[in-house]
């Protein structure tokens, strides 16, 4: 059985100076310290029995990296008038680092002391104390503080470093002298070298069953000796095994034999005994069961989950009972019926809705329950849940936002291709506006919002935030709800809604189709950080060139693009009477597109097929105003949620 190694030295080196162990690498003498390092080379006082690294004592090595010293406090004192006596101390830690095992410290009343070190780190503290007297009148504390200047005021302030946990405050004794204590233990990190242990592969100094960690405070190394190990792992053999069954480091029961093995520890049980792995200790060996009691517990078992079955079974029956009539009812309550009569019903009717049942929005969306539909062109409604669902065609290519700005982002969408977009978007927007049976606002118009196809057709999508108009008013007030960047200002301001705060957010995405910027970039500087006010000052200082898309510049269209700029700053004035209606910006784009100037064909619209570019607004106009707050169902961009709900 091995031996502990006690001596933790080099042979014939000192081991000791008073009362601290001399551990190696460190050393008094110039073969016992590691070679070439005189950061390791310390010096003992024979006459005070102190060990010294510089001027600094040394009271403790650690092979973990740290050396803790003794050091000197600094102060100031101080009669009731005057300075009487000041002592600042400079530390030189040499090779050393300040551990993080470290706290600065000041004591003293209304005092702020303040440490620099010689890396540009400066830390600080301010110590405070307060009037003790309680009567009215005074400055006690209540709204002001005072500290009187009397016979009895602080006379020192103290600042010092110290080891965390080696010095605890007493008011009613530091306050005076600190105890008259001069010196405090500080803790400082070592290391070997300046190279990582991947760096040095086995050239190490860490001796046999050891490890060479990185310093994890400094450059360089550390050694440890591996678990079941101990000595000095900076010694070729310090590190010996340790016998846990003699020094009783094992966690066997008593009944148990511990067995020593390198670096680990075995322990079994004696014959007629079971290991028990969870104890670590030893159970007698159970006598085998007999035959019949296996029996009567196999019937016992069989037949409680037989009954168990059967309750089951009772209990789904009951629980699909349930389930049926609460769907029956959500159906009832959200308006399925009438619903249902009105599509069924005689005369003609535009509305193109399917009503869902669980069964086939399980099929629509192969059970994933509207995350990517099977009916490519249908549209419709699931209401037998306390929430009606609407159901939207699916639509493979993204969205406008992603093409502009995220992963699909490329450079095959061309002007014609961003023109016809914008006019898409504009008619459908004239269409919801002024030809809907009820005038219908959007209030969320992005590009996270405008669905693109296989051809690139857009789609206006997401009507959670949408409101009908009624026929006799021109605006709503309503709790503000948007998203930053898109939303109308005045409309913020004011809560006014009106067919305008969509004619301002649609200029936004105008400029987007042009620029191919973001909205509101918080990276971008000061001066860029918000599109609108970007876009409309290059546009005023004949510097729109700088913000066009590349892309867009290279197909010299600079007629139509200039236009189209415009067409979009006229889109995001600041008052809405100032804007254009969105079926006047839906027939200059069409003029454009078609190759007319401004003022030809500019005052009459003919209104495309917009059904083609709606996704979900049929329902809408079908069911009223089912509008809500909350989640995007397109893209979670963050929105701006004032209204606390309809």
């Amino acid at each position: 059985m091995n031996k502990l190694v006690k001596c933790q030295s080099k042979p014939s080196c000192q081991t000791k100076c008073g009362n601290v162990s001399i551990e190696y690498p460190f050393g008094t003498s110039p073969d016992c310290y590691y070679a070439g390092h005189s950061t390791f080379l310390l010096t003992c006082d024979e006459t005070k029995n102190k060990l010294f690294t510089g001027n600094l004592q040394v009271i403790n090595i650690s092979h973990t990296g740290e050396l803790r010293i003794l050091n000197s406090i600094s102060y100031s004192c101080y009669n009731s008038t005057d300075l009487t006596d000041r002592i600042i101390y400079n530390t030189t830690l040499v090779d050393f680092t300040l551990s993080n095992k470290n706290s600065f410290t000041a004591v003293g009343c209304n005092t702020y002391a303040v440490m620099t070190t010689t890396i540009s780190y400066s830390t600080g503290c301010l110590s405070l104390c307060d009037s003790t007297q309680k009567e009215d009148g005074l400055c006690s504390g209540e709204g002001c503080c005072q500290t009187s200047v009397s016979s009895d005021f602080n006379p020192c302030f103290y600042a010092f470093l110290v080891e965390e946990g080696m010095f605890s405050f007493s008011p009613s004794q530091d306050l005076q002298n600190l105890r008259n204590v001069t010196e405090f233990p500080v803790v400082l990190d070592w290391s070997i070298g300046s190279h990582t242990s991947e760096q040095l592969g086995n050239t190490s100094i860490c001796g046999q069953n050891s490890l060479c960690l990185d310093s994890t405070t400094r450059t360089g190394y550390n050694c440890k000796c591996k678990d079941g190990y101990d000595g000095n792992p900076y010694l070729p053999d310090g590190c010996q095994d340790i016998d846990e069954c003699t020094i009783h480091k094992h966690n066997c029961s008593d009944s148990s034999t511990c067995v020593n093995t390198m670096g680990h520890f075995l322990f079994s049980c004696p014959s007629g005994f079971d290991l028990n792995a969870t104890t670590n200790g030893c159970m007698r060996k159970h006598k085998p069961e007999y035959y019949g009691w296996s029996q009567k517990f196999f019937g016992t078992t069989v037949s409680f989950l037989a009954i168990l079955l059967v309750v089951s079974c009772v209990q789904q029956k009951i629980k699909h009972r349930k389930n049926t009539e609460l769907r029956k009812h959500f159906f009832e309550q959200n308006g399925g019926g009438m619903l249902r009569q009105r599509l069924s019903g005689a005369g003609p009717s535009n509305v193109d809705v399917k009503i869902f049942t669980e069964e086939g929005m399980k099929e629509a969306t192969n059970e994933s329950w509207g995350r990517e539909a099977r009916e490519q062109s249908t549209k419709g409604c699931y209401l037998e849940t306390e929430v009606p669902l609407l159901v939207y065609e699916f639509i493979n290519s993204g969205t406008l936002y992603d093409r502009l700005h995220g992963s699909m982002s490329d450079s095959s969408l061309t002007w014609e291709h961003r023109l016809r977009i914008a006019v898409e978007i504009a008619g459908t927007l004239a269409y919801l506006h002024s030809s809907a049976s009820i005038p219908i606002i959007h209030r969320d118009v992005k590009t996270a919002n405008i669905l693109l196809d296989e051809n690139l057709t857009a789609k206006v999508a997401d009507f959670g935030a949408s409101r009908l108009i009624p026929m006799d008013k021109e605006q709503l007030t309503t709790m503000v709800q948007g998203t930053l960047g898109y939303l109308d200002p005045q409309y913020y301001n004011t809560g006014l809604l009106n067919e305008k705060s969509d004619v301002y957010s649609f200029g936004v995405v105008l400029m987007e189709l042009l620029t191919g910027q973001k909205a509101l970039c918080f990276e971008k500087p000061q001066q860029s950080k918000h599109l609108v006010n970007y876009f409309a000052s290059a546009m005023k200082e004949n510097r729109l060139h700088e913000v066009i898309d590349g892309q867009v510049m290279k197909e010299n269209k600079q007629r139509e693009i200039h236009e189209a700029a415009r067409i979009a700053v006229e889109c995001t004035r600041l008052m809405g009477v100032e804007r254009p209606r969105m079926k006047e910006v839906a027939a200059q784009l069409e003029a454009l597109r078609v190759g007319k100037t401004k003022h030809e064909g500019s005052d009459q619209y003919n209104e495309p097929e917009v059904n083609e570019h709606l996704v979900g607004v049929e329902i809408l106009s079908a069911q009223g105003d089912t509008s809500t707050t909350g989640y995007d169902s397109i893209k979670n961009v963050t929105r701006l949620h004032i209204e606390a709900g309809r």
